[in-house]
């Protein structure tokens, strides 16, 4: 076959080009817009075939590391066996990568497009891993419960399976019930937790046959508890991860027929290798069945961490924000008589890089800060009777702080407090309806240089305080806030952040779900 030789575009999918020898041969190259196949139309028609059939021909494209796309010439009725299996390559790249991250063209996508086939390939060992524990955790129940063995009833092995399912059930509802609203500002630490509690729950389901007959009921039904925990938390957090992985809003279906074509051959894949693993096992000792089983877990959650790490979310979560602010206000001086505040030089960590260091578990295994024993803790999205309560002010200042607030159009107020149901020091954030999500970032940005004051005053380091001793103490933390220069702070802050490519106008920081409404009647009195 001939060679021809064009630079593509990736926005267009029309080529123009001219035969690399003679210089007369044209063609137009169309390329599929979900990377099937190119066709091309040459003119004038190849002179070795009289039928002229060759006016319309069929081109594969190969990519180059310089963006070059050579197109090779292959005949209609001669089509090399190499170029079959080329196709054929194409229409299975096709089935499982979308058609953004599926083109002939280098681009800005591809990048991301390189993190989406690792994810799915982490997502593929850890579907299996899972579809083999599920193998044996089912033969396990299934002999616990009499299968195979003489005088067994079925009406047992029925009421077994009804608890166990009823009581799932009811735990999806409740634990959708509790947790639905965090998961989004927490999705890559409940995508782990559900992975974890389902390692847990299969393992129980395992290790039911090992406890006498009292027991076995009870762990089995822990064990789908902690499925279904799993199920609510998974569901919940796949649909944000879904929508990650799409450019747009439009792309959002084609990334869910992907993964469900993934899902479809790991299942197959599972069932499988989970026939082969159970006969496998069926005559293994102890230990070694829960030697395999315990290093598929171990790969299961090994590749769910990767996975986490491979998505870069660009808004603003608490952990991320803490993460960016630590380095940042460590940069800032705050000199309380100095008229600007030192601008910081450093840039501030890109999604990217956040992304590898952010935590993945609930439990932190080194806090974040370091020092954040020895730090308030932050309340963000207080009530108002709250705010009066646990604050340093008087009510009526804080009503008068209130109306003032409400006079300059404000979204937020941050006072220093101390909550006497937990006996620990905070820093209260009340918003106002009508606060965004960028509002709330700047809140918590204020919020938690108020913290860092009060942690560099050691004030919960120091003996405990009357009531009087203890609002004097934070009514100077509030002085000093205010010589801080935040404004300029957050605008530095602002700046820094949008040009390591983070969205501040779609953070979403855990808070108390509040937002004030003030009745201005009063106003004048």
């Amino acid at each position: 076959s001939e060679a021809l030789s064009a630079t593509a575009n990736n926005n267009n999918n029309i080529v123009l080009g001219i035969h690399s020898k003679t210089d007369t041969l044209d063609f137009v190259v169309s390329n599929r817009k979900d990377g099937h196949s190119a066709k091309t139309f040459i003119f004038p028609p190849n002179y070795d075939n009289d039928s002229g059939d060759d006016y319309f021909s069929e081109l594969v494209a190969k990519n180059s590391c310089d963006g070059t796309t050579t197109f090779l010439h292959i005949r209609n009725n001669h089509m090399l066996f190499q170029d079959r299996l080329l196709r054929f390559r194409r229409t299975i790249v096709s089935t499982f990568v979308p058609s953004h991250y599926n083109n002939n063209v280098p681009s800005a996508n591809n990048n991301k497009g390189d993190d989406f086939i690792r994810f799915s390939i982490y997502s593929a060992i850890q579907d299996l891993s899972t579809s083999l524990r599920s193998v044996l955790a089912t033969q396990r129940v299934l002999e616990a419960i009499g299968v195979g063995r003489a005088g067994a009833s079925a009406l047992s092995a029925s009421l077994n399976f009804i608890v166990r399912d009823g009581v799932g059930m009811i735990t999806s509802l409740l634990f959708n019930s509790l947790a639905s609203s965090k998961f989004r500002s927490d999705i890559k630490r409940w995508r782990l937790f559900a992975d974890i509690i389902v390692d847990i729950g299969i393992t129980l389901e395992v290790a039911a046959t090992l406890v006498p007959p009292a027991f076995f009921l009870p762990m089995i039904c822990i064990g789908n508890i902690c499925k279904a925990m799993c199920g609510v938390a998974a569901g919940a957090c796949g649909g944000a991860i879904d929508l990650y992985w799409a450019t747009g809003t439009s792309d959002i279906s084609e990334i869910n027929a992907k993964f469900a074509a993934q899902r479809t051959v790991t299942g197959g894949l599972g069932l499988l290798f989970g026939a082969i693993f159970a006969r496998s096992i069926m005559n293994a000792q102890q230990h070694v069945v829960w030697s395999v089983y315990f290093l598929l877990t171990f790969l299961h959650i090994y590749a769910n961490v990767q996975c986490m790490r491979l998505i870069k979310f660009n808004y603003l979560n608490k952990e991320r924000m803490d993460i960016l602010l630590s380095s940042f206000i460590r940069q800032y001086s705050f000199q309380k008589d100095s008229a600007d505040p030192k601008l910081v030089s450093h840039p501030i960590d890109s999604p990217d890089v956040v992304s590898r260091v952010e935590p993945l578990l609930f439990i932190p295994l080194k806090p974040f800060p370091s020092e954040s024993a020895h730090r308030p803790f932050i309340k963000m999205g207080v009530s108002f009777n709250d705010f009066v309560l646990y604050s340093c002010h008087h009510p009526k200042e804080s009503m008068k702080r209130m109306r003032h607030s409400f006079t300059l159009n404000k979204s937020h107020l941050v006072s220093p407090g101390f909550c006497k149901r937990t006996n620990r020091f905070c820093v209260l954030v009340l918003l106002i309806d009508g606060a965004d999500s960028k509002d709330v970032t700047r809140a918590y940005f204020q919020a938690n240089i108020y913290s860092n004051i009060m942690a560099k005053n050691n004030i919960m380091r120091k003996s405990k305080f009357s009531d009087e001793e203890r609002d004097s103490k934070l009514k100077l933390v509030e002085e000093e806030a205010s010589h801080s220069h935040m404004d300029e702070c957050w605008a530095a802050f602002d700046k820094l952040a949008t040009a390591a490519g983070w969205d501040l106008t779609k953070s979403d920081l855990v808070s108390e779900g509040y937002l004030v409404q003030f009745n201005p009647r009063n106003m004048n009195n």
